[in-house]
C-alpha cells in the first residue's frame, strides 16, 4: 500500500506531469506519504494550495507542444475550477492510501 503522496503522484504522471529537477514535488510526495491519510484530510487545502503554488511555478517555465497539450489546457483552468478539482483529487488519493 502507498501513501497520499505517491498517490498523488501517480494521478499527475497519468496527466503529464512529472518531477523536474527544479520542483519541490518528491519532497510533497514524501512529506504526505510520512504525514499519513488522517494528517491529510485535515491539512486537505493546505496540500491543494501547494500543489497550485507548483503549477504556478511551472507555468512560469511552460514550453508549449503537443506532449504538453493536456497539462497546458489544465493550467490554464481558472483558479477556483483547479481548487475544486485538486481538492477531490486529494480526497480520492486519501481514500486510496488508507
Amino acid at each position: 500500500m502507498s501513501g497520499v503522496g505517491t498517490e498523488l503522484q501517480k494521478v499527475f504522471r497519468w496527466w503529464g506531469f512529472k518531477p523536474t529537477g527544479n520542483c519541490r514535488c518528491d519532497a510533497f510526495r514524501a512529506h504526505y506519504d510520512q504525514m499519513g491519510p488522517a494528517w491529510c484530510l485535515e491539512h486537505i487545502d493546505e496540500i491543494v494550495g501547494e500543489i497550485l503554488q507548483e503549477a504556478a511555478n511551472r507555468r512560469k517555465d511552460f514550453t508549449a507542444d503537443l506532449r504538453n497539450l493536456l497539462p497546458a489546457l489544465s493550467l490554464s483552468l481558472p483558479q477556483a475550477v483547479q481548487k475544486t478539482v485538486l481538492r477531490r483529487i486529494v480526497q480520492v488519493c486519501i481514500n486510496r492510501a488508507k
